[in-house]
């Protein structure tokens, strides 16, 4: 999939009657958002994220917490960071696999960079490093949002692992916000649909919810 520069209408700033709705289930628990392309579904999750900013301004050696947003493709780190960063007024970080290489590959360092960011911005497989090298707990984590989550269905995936870190977890976990302009993947036949956005919703810890004002969703 390549980059999708309409998502979020830089201009935009005034949330719409749906994504104000949406914006208020994401409070109140962990939902999968199925907007179809320059519908703003990053925008919603922006929305999410300043709901958090009193965690994300601590330091997360006076406990702190961090929000992480996830993208499948290094082509989408940069992209997305952007669109947040004219949103918020905390700092956004970036991380990819040509990216801030020494951050992500020595512990001191990765220290340093999130206490002086609040969100970040990196694909699945880097945080799931992180997480596996005992570089970041989900412990310290606000609220992590998948982009594209319907690939959590590849038992392989990084999100997939994750979300088996995640579902381990014990105690307070962080919220999940699923972003997906397709539910499911072209290859699922009709008569598996229903198992598969059961699946979803579960790996997940998820429910798919839309706006009552939407008449329909892409």
């Amino acid at each position: 999939m390549v980059a999708r520069s309409n998502d979020v209408d830089d201009n935009f700033f005034t949330p719409r009657d749906y994504q104000v709705e949406l914006v208020e289930k994401a409070c109140q628990g962990n939902i999968i958002i199925p907007l179809g392309t320059g519908s703003g579904k990053t925008f919603i999750a922006v929305l999410v994220i300043k709901n958090y900013v009193g965690q994300l301004v601590v330091p997360i050696s006076r406990g702190g917490k961090r929000a992480f947003f996830l993208v499948d493709k290094v082509s989408l780190v940069d992209q997305q960071a952007t669109h947040i960063e004219c949103h918020v007024t905390v700092a956004v970080g970036r991380m990819h696999g040509s990216l801030n290489v020494d951050v992500w590959s020595d512990k001191s360092k990765f220290d340093i960079f999130i206490e002086q960011h609040q969100v970040v911005v990196l694909t699945a497989q880097i945080f799931l490093d992180l997480i596996d090298h005992g570089y970041w707990s989900l412990n310290d984590t606000a609220l992590i949002v998948l982009d594209e989550c319907h690939h959590v269905l590849g038992s392989k995936h990084a999100y997939r692992q994750i979300m088996n870190h995640y579902s381990r977890m014990e105690g307070d976990k962080p919220r999940i916000i699923g972003l997906t302009a397709s539910l499911i993947n072209n290859k699922t036949p009709p008569s598996s649909l229903e198992q598969a956005l059961i699946k979803l919703e579960t790996i997940m810890d998820c429910s798919i919810e839309t706006a009552s004002s939407l008449v329909s969703v892409s």
